[in-house]
């Protein structure tokens, strides 16, 4: 039976790109039900997480952008053959902007940012469209500025939480840091959608 389904579900998304990603969240869902559990299927994500480097422009520096009124440059960080992200140089890197769309229909969205080392210059909250109590239809960022030297790298996790209904509780909960399978797993029960990506970015 639950066979059955999981090639009906894989026939509905046909040849989407990120559905290998997809299918290997959903197994582990399937293998982490207990015995005579019903499986636990979340509900693909509709919302999408570029991370951008901020750089200055030709012939300025990161003073400029920081202090100057000079536009940053925006530039994706690459990806490793993973799909992870490798590591960005503080040196060549003023800030990063996180940019969350939203395409189709309007969905709540949060966005969290758990620190693991390193410290930020300084950073506006995240806008409303990202804090899961307004709905969020396009797109919307958020910026967070890092210091040019430092003796411990900027280690970081973005949590980003899904759902057609507002999630500002479930957002608060997490702010501590990304939930635990189990918690993950009871989220999905109330169709809301988490994903947690890191990053580094180091001298």
């Amino acid at each position: 039976m639950a066979a059955g389904a999981l090639f009906a579900v894989i026939g509905a998304r046909g040849a989407d790109a990120e559905l290998s990603t997809w299918l290997r969240g959903l197994s582990a869902l399937f293998a982490d039900n207990s015995p005579g559990e019903a499986p636990v299927v979340v509900a693909p994500a509709s919302a999408t997480l570029r991370l951008l480097a901020q750089r200055p422009p030709a012939g300025r520096t990161c003073a400029d952008v920081q202090f100057g009124g000079a536009a940053a440059v925006l530039e994706p960080v690459a990806k490793d053959p993973t799909g992870g992200f490798l590591e960005s140089r503080l040196h060549a890197v003023c800030g990063l902007a996180f940019e969350v769309t939203a395409a189709g229909q309007a969905r709540y969205v949060s966005l969290l940012l758990h620190v693991q080392s390193g410290k930020r210059v300084r950073s506006e909250p995240p806008p409303p469209a990202l804090r899961g109590a307004v709905p969020l239809s396009g797109a919307a960022s958020w910026s967070i500025v890092l210091p040019r030297r430092s003796t411990e790298p900027f280690a970081y996790q973005l949590t980003l939480i899904e759902a057609a209904r507002p999630i500002g509780a479930e957002a608060e909960a997490l702010r501590q840091g990304p939930p635990s399978a189990a918690a993950q797993r009871d989220l999905a029960r109330k169709g809301i959608n988490v994903r947690t990506i890191s990053h580094i970015a180091r001298n």
